[in-house]
C-alpha cells in the first residue's frame, strides 16, 4: 500500500465511509499504479499487484523473497527498461479461478472478474454493512432512486435462480467478525513483514580507518562475529587500521553474523637485498623477486672481487623501496692490469718510485759491477715488461759502477812474475821493448803507474829492458 502511495499520491482505495473503504480493501485488488501515474512500467504494476494480492498464496512467501522481488525491479529500473514482458509476467499474480455459473443461477457480477481472491462476503451482507438502514437484499450502493424504482412494476420472479434467504441474526453478526478477522490478517501479515524484513536485522557499523582492537571491539558490542582477512597494501590507510569490511558498512544483517575486515599493511615497500657477490643475471632475478627492477650497471676495476660479480649496488641493502623502484649496481672488471715499463738504463731510484705508486713491488737486491752502466742504474729487470696486477713484484739489478782496482808495482820483476800478478787482479798485460833493449826480461817501467785505480779489466803495458 505504501509503495502505490509513494508511486500516485493517493490510497489505493478510498470511501465515503471507513466501511465503505474496508469493503474495497477487502473485495477489491489495488488497482495498477500505471492507471494514475503516467510513466510506471509494467513491471512496477505487477510488483505492486502481487505484493498487495488478495490471496496470500499469491503474495510472496516472505521478506525475502519480496526483497528479492525489489531487487530485479530496481536493477530493470537502474538500467532504464521500460518494459520488461519476462519479469512483468514473473510478478504478475496468478487470478483466482472463478467458477462458472451453474444452470438456472444468478450471473457472476461484473466487478468480481480478474479478482485475485474469492469473495469471503456476499454482496448483499457487505451492502448492509455499508448502509444498516437499507434493504440488506438490495443491490450494494442502491439509493433512494433505486428503491423508488424497485417500487414500479417489475417483471415475475424466478424462484429456482434466487437462493433461500438467510436468517437476520446470522447476517448481524458474520460481517463483523469476518471484518475484523481479516484486519487482524492484515496487521499480523504488516507485522511479520516488518519483522522479517527489517526490525530483526541489526545495520554493520562503520569502522573503516579504525585500529584493529577499536574496529573489533565496536563490531564485537553490537553483536556480531568478527574476521580478519589477508592484509592488503594502502597509500591511504595507516598501517593496522580497517580498509574495508564484508558486509559493508551501513548493510543490515542478521546479529551474529561474522564481519569480515580487510585491515592495511602500510604503503607497499620492500627491502633491496643484498647484491654483493652475485652475477648480474643472479642480481636482476634477486630484485625481481621484491619487485624491485635492476638499474645502470657500471664496470669497475677490483683487487678483490672476481669479474663479472657485483662490488656495491645503490640504494644499499635494507632500503625500503616502492615496488619498480631500480636499484644501480658496480661490476667488477677483475684486477686492473698495471704497464711495468722499460728500465733499463735509466736511474733505479726513480724506476722504484714509480713501480711502487702504481702498487708493484721492486726488488733491488741485485747489484752489480759495470763498467758501461753508471752506477745507480739499471743494469737488467724481471720482467722486462708487459703488465703485472698490484702486488707483483719487479726485480732490478742496480750497477755498482765500474770495478775499480789499485795497480801494483812490478817495476824490476821479471816480466812472467809482473803478468801473473796484474791477471790475478783482472788486468789484461801487454809488454813492449824499451829502446836500447838488453834482452834481461825484467819490467823497466808500467803504464798505468802503481797506485793508480783503473776498472778491472784495463790494460797495463809492461816496458821491458
Amino acid at each position: 500500500m505504501m509503495l502505490y502511495e509513494l508511486l500516485t499520491g493517493s490510497k489505493p482505495h478510498e470511501g465515503d465511509t471507513p466501511i465503505q473503504a474496508a469493503y474495497k480493501h477487502v473485495h477489491e485488488d489495488v488497482p495498477a499504479p500505471s492507471l494514475r501515474a503516467s510513466g510506471v512500467p509494467s513491471y512496477v504494476d505487477a510488483l505492486v499487484a502481487r505484493a498487495t494480492a488478495r490471496d496470500r498464496s499469491q503474495r510472496p512467501a516472505d521478506a525475502s523473497v519480496l526483497l528479492h522481488h525489489l531487487h530485479r525491479v530496481s536493477q530493470a529500473l537502474s538500467s532504464g527498461v521500460s518494459d520488461d514482458e519476462d519479469l512483468t509476467q514473473d510478478l504478475t499474480p496468478l487470478l483466482a479461478a472463478i467458477p462458472a455459473p451453474a444452470a438456472g443461477s444468478a450471473p457472476v457480477e461484473e466487478h468480481r472478474v480478474g479478482d485475485t481472491s474469492p469473495e469471503v462476503w456476499e454482496p448483499e451482507e457487505l451492502a448492509g454493512l455499508a448502509d444498516p438502514d437499507g434493504d440488506p437484499s438490495a443491490e450494494p450502493g442502491a439509493g433512494p432512486s433505486t428503491a423508488a424504482a424497485a417500487a414500479g412494476p417489475t417483471r415475475p420472479a424466478r424462484p429456482a435462480s434466487r437462493p433461500a434467504p438467510r436468517p437476520a441474526g446470522r447476517r448481524r453478526w458474520r460481517g463483523p467478525v469476518v471484518l475484523l478477522l481479516a484486519l487482524l490478517l492484515a496487521s499480523g501479515v504488516g507485522l511479520g513483514a516488518w519483522w522479517f524484513g527489517w526490525a530483526r536485522y541489526e545495520t554493520v557499523p562503520t569502522v573503516l580507518g579504525q585500529s584493529r582492537a577499536s574496529a573489533v571491539q565496536e563490531l564485537e558490542e553490537a553483536g556480531f562475529e568478527v574476521d580478519l582477512a589477508d592484509g592488503v597494501y594502502s597509500e591511504s590507510v595507516d598501517k593496522f587500521h580497517v580498509v574495508s569490511s564484508t558486509p559493508a558498512p551501513g548493510e543490515r544483517v542478521l546479529p551474529g553474523e561474522t564481519v569480515t575486515l580487510v585491515l592495511s599493511l602500510g604503503v607497499e615497500k620492500y627491502p633491496v637485498p643484498g647484491l654483493e657477490g652475485l652475477t648480474t643475471d643472479a642480481a636482476r632475478a634477486a630484485l625481481a623477486e621484491v619487485q624491485l627492477e635492476l638499474g645502470r650497471v657500471k664496470e669497475k676495476f677490483s683487487e678483490k672481487v672476481e669479474s663479472g660479480l657485483v662490488i656495491r649496488h645503490d640504494p644499499a641493502e635494507g632500503k625500503q623501496l616502492r615496488p619498480g623502484s631500480v636499484v644501480d649496481v658496480v661490476v667488477s672488471k677483475g684486477r686492473r692490469p698495471l704497464n711495468v715499463g722499460d728500465w733499463v738504463g735509466k736511474d733505479a731510484d726513480r724506476a722504484q718510485q714509480t713501480l711502487e705508486r702504481k702498487g708493484l713491488v721492486v726488488d733491488r737486491s741485485q747489484e752489480q759491477y759495470d763498467n758501461t752502466v753508471p752506477e745507480g742504474f739499471v743494469i737488467a729487470q724481471n720482467p722486462q715488461g708487459g703488465t703485472l696486477f698490484r702486488g707483483e713484484t719487479v726485480t732490478l739489478v742496480v750497477s755498482l759502477g765500474p770495478d775499480l782496482v789499485t795497480v801494483p808495482s812490478v817495476r824490476a820483476q821479471g816480466v812472467e812474475s809482473a803478468r801473473q800478478e796484474l791477471e790475478a787482479l783482472g788486468f789484461v798485460v801487454e809488454t813492449r821493448e824499451a829502446s836500447g833493449y838488453l834482452g834481461l826480461g825484467y819490467v823497466f817501467s808500467q803504464d798505468p803507474s802503481a797506485g793508480e785505480r783503473i776498472p778491472r779489466g784495463s790494460t797495463i803495458t809492461l816496458t821491458l829492458i
